[in-house]
């Protein structure tokens, strides 16, 4: 399959572990033609929400998957994928098509600067709260109801909760993103978002943010479930070292 995509976005330099850009010279339709069938099936199923599991790597792995190989209807932006799981609908080549997932746990790492930028003007900086004594016997549908009875209306991309995810910020930063009207079917979406930034140092040549999504497009889901998937993943993922990725693409 990589010779697919040499052929398609061409040859270049080897940037390291940042993503080599590239022009696509076809498009997406055409893109989707020419591309070769793909046979991915899931490798079991995630501890939390027992979803589809279909990217599962460690830590310290130096060969995760990145975008292009896994998902369609998302431009890469560099992307290295060390866990996704989610009950994706497939396309006509059977990559996963980006956000059709109603629920969807995600890991992924980035050395992109603008990516890491932008990272940095959302991290909150208010400490975490035990999320139990606020969700208990939640649903994504009630969360929503009830915020936005006691809450201003929404701004674009919702109501952003940074308090209330029961991260220590010592760890990395976490928050919550609330969007009535967002998901599938018009349901509502429930996002919590794990950010860290490595920065440049002896041991770390290169910069780079690890990123953690838990992401509910249903109403009926347990706020409670979906975090406690988060958290898991937060545990095994928030210390991941520095390794020497290769080729990640961005379009």
């Amino acid at each position: 399959m990589a010779g697919f995509w040499k052929k398609l976005f061409g040859a270049g330099q080897d940037p390291g572990p940042r993503a080599r850009q590239v022009t696509p010279t076809v498009n997406p339709k055409t893109a989707l033609a020419q591309h070769p069938v793909v046979d991915l099936e899931p490798k079991g199923q995630s501890l939390a929400l027992s979803l589809p599991l279909w990217v599962e790597e460690p830590a310290e792995s130096e060969t995760p998957p990145t975008y292009e190989h896994i998902l369609w209807e998302s431009r890469p932006k560099g992307e290295y994928l060390y866990y996704l799981a989610g009950n994706f609908e497939k396309n006509e080549k059977g990559l996963l098509r980006f956000g059709t997932a109603p629920e969807e746990f995600r890991v992924v790492r980035s050395h992109e600067t603008d990516v890491l930028e932008q990272a940095r003007t959302e991290l909150p900086d208010s400490e975490g709260r035990d999320w139990r004594q606020l969700f208990d016997g939640e649903t994504c549908g009630s969360l929503v109801d009830r915020i936005a009875r006691v809450a201003p209306e929404p701004g674009e991309g919702g109501w952003t909760l940074a308090h209330v995810t029961g991260v220590d910020p010592e760890v990395g930063m976490a928050l919550m993103r609330v969007e009535p009207g967002a998901g599938l079917d018009g349901a509502p979406r429930t996002s919590l978002i794990f950010r860290k930034i490595v920065p440049e140092g002896p041991e770390v040549p290169v910069e780079y943010g690890v990123q953690i999504l838990a992401i509910s497009r249903r109403a009926e889901t347990s706020v409670i479930e979906l975090m406690d998937g988060f958290r898991r993943l937060i545990d095994r993922y928030r210390d991941m070292p520095y390794t020497e990725v290769r080729g990640a693409v961005r379009v």
